[in-house]
């Protein structure tokens, strides 16, 4: 019975009692009728693209339920009854007016995807932890500022949609969320991470909060400082990587780990802080192209006449010194 031009609901549907599947999707109904809690049998309802202000209390009859739709309405709240329909598997409520959500959602245990974009959402109950099996979470383009705590216990959550909030900090605690394939952020008030890390994808998104929140137990911060080191120790004696690394007034001309022709220090691509203050190192010797996610470099007090060409492929770069150089311009080696 979709794209029809009813008004309301035809009364002889109601007496179907064995039917599972109804669709009365792009109508004009202004409102679900109370026969449809006679359809004890129906395991589909779409009631998407109407005018419908509310969902009726009725669908808490409906116990085998599995999908429900009624997304592209006027819905202002959820049924608390719809704890009754604890089989519902996929629920698309977008395109509505909701601003709160219940807490008797909890029961719905089976859920495993819920759409509630382009709603007015700013939170989610705290009770609804108990949804283990959710793996699809739509909350783009509501009015998000902080994102919900419950979202970190949702271990099974595969795909999460924030985008268009108004949150101005990614949490650290999305990294506790190990089976998460799809995370999309954007459009948001993000202070951090930065615009650029967030274009690179959810796994630099992640490398990014780890490294931020100290989510390693033993951050790799190495001081090789004032050593008078003439090459950089090789890779086996220092860590599996490393993530802040000072090599600062030693005597090294390149990065190259002692007796490797190849490998270099610039080969750790999880490191975010490299200092060689005080060096004779020149542009050749300086290749950084690989730390992708260098956040802070210190090569003053070096030989540097101009700066390297690779330094434009720092997108994450915040924070360069290059003072007491040889520079006398500024344009990049090629």
């Amino acid at each position: 019975l979709s794209h029809n031009q009813f008004k309301i609901a035809p009364a002889v549907i109601f007496c179907l009692t064995s039917l599972t599947h109804l669709d009365m999707s792009n109508n004009l109904l202004h409102f679900v009728p109370a026969g449809v809690g006679n359809l004890r049998e129906l395991s589909w309802v779409d009631f998407s693209h109407n005018q419908l202000t509310a969902m009726p209390d009725e669908v808490g009859k409906l116990s085998h339920l599995k999908v429900v739709r009624f997304a592209n309405n006027h819905l202002q709240k959820i049924p608390d009854n719809i704890e009754r329909c604890e089989g519902i598997v996929e629920m698309h409520l977008s395109g509505n007016k909701l601003s709160t959500l219940p807490d008797a959602m909890k029961a719905c245990r089976n859920l495993q995807v819920l759409d509630l974009s382009w709603n007015m959402v700013s939170a989610l109950p705290e009770e609804w932890s108990v949804l283990q099996r959710l793996h699809h979470v739509d909350l783009s383009h509501n009015r998000i500022i902080n994102m919900p705590p419950v979202i970190f216990s949702l271990i099974g959550l595969q795909s999460l949609n924030v985008r268009d909030n108004q949150m101005d900090e990614v949490p650290y605690h999305l990294v506790k969320l190990v089976n998460l394939t799809s995370l999309e952020i954007r459009d948001n008030r993000f202070n951090e991470p930065p615009a650029e890390i967030i274009r690179l994808g959810m796994g630099q998104i992640m490398k990014y909060l780890e490294r931020k929140n100290h989510a390693y137990k033993n951050v790799p911060q190495l001081d090789l400082s004032q050593l008078g080191l003439e090459a950089v120790p090789p890779a086996s004696v220092l860590m599996t990587f490393i993530t802040s690394l000072n090599l600062a007034r030693n005597r090294l001309t390149n990065l190259k780990y002692q007796g490797s022709d190849e490998m270099t220090v610039v080969d750790d691509e999880d490191m975010s802080h490299l200092e060689i203050v005080g060096a004779p190192i020149q542009a050749h010797g300086l290749s950084v192209s690989t730390l992708k996610l260098l956040v802070t470099l210190d090569v003053s007090g070096n030989l540097l006449t101009v700066l390297p060409i690779d330094l434009l492929l720092l997108s994450t770069l915040t924070k360069l010194n290059v003072c007491e150089n040889q520079l006398t311009t500024l344009y990049l080696e090629f």
